[in-house]
Parts: C-alpha cells; structure tokens; sequence
C-alpha cells in the first residue's frame, strides 16, 4: 500500500503542475511571429563586424583609455580621424568619441523635426547663425505659401564620424549619417508638390557639427550639411 500510495502522490504532483503551468501560459501568454517587434528607431543597434575593417578588434567605445587603444572602426572611419579625434583632449579631457556620436545621432532626429515642424526655437539652438537662417528662409517661404511639410524617419541606420579637426578651442566633426525617411510635402489646396509622397526611402547625409570646447555645456552646433548620393 505504502508503494501504490507513493506512486498516486506522484501521479497528483504531476498533474497539478501541469494545470500550473497551463495557468501560467493563459496569464503571460506567448509570443506569436506576427506580433509586432517595435518601432525601428527603438530597436537596439547591433555594432557593426569590425573584423572585417582591417582585422582591428572592437575595443570598449566607453573606456576613459580610447585615445590610447586601437581605433573603433564602428565609431570612426578612419585611423586618420580617430588621431584628430585625440587633439580634443588636450583642451576638453571629457570628450569621448561614443558620447558625441550619441548626441550627433540625437541632433540628426530633432533638426529634422524641428524643420519640418517649423520650430525656429529649437534650429535656432542646435544650428551655427548661418545654417539657421538658410534653415528659416525655406521654412518662411513654406509658411508663405501655406504648405505642409511631414518628415517620418524610419530610423538611424548608421552613423560614423569621417573627419575632425581643431581650429583653436573650437572642434569640427563630420559625420555622416545613414537613414531611412519619408516626405510628404503638400500646397495649400493639399496637393502632392513632388513625387515622393509618402516614399520611404534610404537618405546618406554629412553633417558637420562644431563646439568650442572650453565653453560649459553639451550643445553642439550644426555648421553645415551635404546630401550625399550612394
């Protein structure tokens, strides 16, 4: 009796963590293949295959010794770029290439934005005095004729800073940036001006940022952009 007794208590053990574990699928749940994976721009970005950018190994972009490391060919483009990139300690000892590469990337989401939205506070914030007001004279003339401008931007595929330099305090750096966007640009009767309405379509900018580095504060300024054709 004592074995049978034994093997019922096993028998019931099984099937109340069976019923446990149906309990807990109906709760949490599963994820099916067709439930949605997020929004592009929120998905995390996976570095890029450095080994195949001269054999170089990745080295942490945070580490306080990058100047003295290897270059990290999933921030700068080139060694060249990597040892400009090195003279902006001697005036700002703070500066890490990865930080700025964050807020360039950042920069690139709220200029476009903002000039689409029209929101001459915020260029007038991030753009050098001379981009601002090429940016306000297409924003007035838009406003002028009554148009709308909508930009989607689908997400950042890629950003790489190509060049940098010193003039005195004052740090250039050029990234260029890989994206993919939409526009839909409309007069005042809301009629499609071109025809790329909607189009989602793959955009390679160089953005030149500027920042004199021994003024306090993080902001750096647009000084200029260049839409690249691949």
């Amino acid at each position: 009796m004592d074995g049978l007794g034994n093997y019922l208590d096993i028998i019931i053990f099984a099937v109340i963590a069976v019923a446990l574990l149906f309990r807990l699928r109906s709760v949490l749940g599963t994820r099916s293949e067709d439930e949605p994976q997020g929004m592009p721009m929120a998905q995390a970005r996976p570095r890029e295959d450095v080994a195949a950018h001269n054999g170089a190994a990745l080295v942490d972009p945070a580490s306080d010794r990058w100047a003295q490391n290897m270059p990290n060919f999933a921030i700068v483009d080139t060694a060249t770029a990597h040892n400009n990139l090195t003279q902006f300690l001697a005036v700002d000892p703070s500066f890490r290439p990865h930080e700025f590469l964050e807020k360039a990337r950042k920069a690139f989401e709220i200029i476009i934005s903002a000039f689409a939205n029209g929101n001459r506070n915020t260029l007038e914030m991030l753009l050098s005095p001379s981009l601002y007001q090429a940016f306000i004279r297409q924003v007035d003339a838009r406003e002028a004729k009554r148009e709308t401008y909508f930009v989607t931007l689908h997400g950042i595929k890629k950003a790489i800073i190509t060049d940098a330099h010193l003039d005195g305090t004052t740090a250039h750096v050029t990234v260029e940036i890989f994206a993919e966007q939409s526009i839909t640009h409309k007069d005042d009767q809301g009629r499609i001006i071109d025809n790329n309405d909607g189009y989602r379509r793959k955009t390679h900018d160089r953005w030149v940022f500027v920042k004199d580095l021994k003024e306090a504060g993080p902001t750096w300024r647009l000084e200029n952009t260049l839409a690249l054709e691949d």
